[in-house]
């Protein structure tokens, strides 16, 4: 596993929190904008990032470009509802059964690791300390960042590089999304899928090279990134 780096994403892959984060974020468009996105179809965007929805969302219904005092005030209303959806119920944003643990493994056998999430900075955080997983060790990069998931993985990258003083020459990236694997196909990095829910909505993905329900077989995780 030398001169490897784990890549994370966080909501379905750390955290159980996709539900909430979702109707928050539907919530927010309704209350500003009086859009309904209740039956959208996330894949139908080409960025499935918080800044590239609302960007994309935005557009497709307002028919103009987003400004920045705008997009502050989509994640102002985001975070309030975000933070009030959790402290009503604490079990809408929880960890993935094992992911504690094997981010602690990771860090005992001093396996190099970064998170790279499509949401925002804030909310990542926030979500983060609400499942309890430790974050501040590790690099994050978020949609703060960019709208693009690719951009946000490289910009992930290089932090990490310039944490670790190293410069990586192979990856592997844990993420639960249809987009996750589009992206990782698309930069040559292997991708672990994970289906806490067991929606079967991976197992059939060529460029997945398995499939996880949660992080408890330690063993096992450890033996796919050996072979990454």
């Amino acid at each position: 596993m030398e001169n490897t780096l784990i890549i994370f994403d966080i909501d379905g892959t750390l955290t159980d929190s996709k539900a909430v984060d979702d109707q928050c974020f539907i919530d927010t468009f309704s209350e500003l904008f009086d859009i309904n996105l209740n039956e959208i179809n996330w894949k139908e965007f080409e960025d499935v990032t918080d800044t590239g929805l609302s960007r994309e969302i935005i557009k497709k219904y307002k028919k103009r470009e987003i400004s920045k005092t705008i997009l502050k005030k989509i994640q102002r209303l985001f975070f309030r509802k975000l933070r009030h959806a959790m402290d009503q119920d604490p079990d809408s944003c929880r960890a993935i059964t094992g992911a504690q643990e094997f981010l602690n493994l990771l860090q005992e056998k001093q396996i190099p690791l970064c998170l790279a999430t499509g949401g925002w900075r804030k909310s990542a955080e926030m979500k983060l300390k609400q499942a309890e997983l430790p974050y501040e060790p590790f690099t994050l990069a978020t949609s703060s960042d960019h709208y693009k998931r690719r951009t946000i993985i490289n910009v992930a990258i290089a932090r990490a590089q310039f944490e670790y003083q190293q410069k990586f020459s192979k990856f592997i990236y844990f993420g639960d999304g249809i987009w996750d694997v589009r992206v990782c196909e698309a930069m040559g990095i292997p991708i672990v899928g994970v289906d806490f829910h067991q929606s079967g909505k991976l197992e059939k993905v060529p460029y997945v090279s398995a499939v996880i329900k949660d992080f408890e077989d330690t063993n096992r995780l450890l033996d796919l990134i050996k072979k990454a």
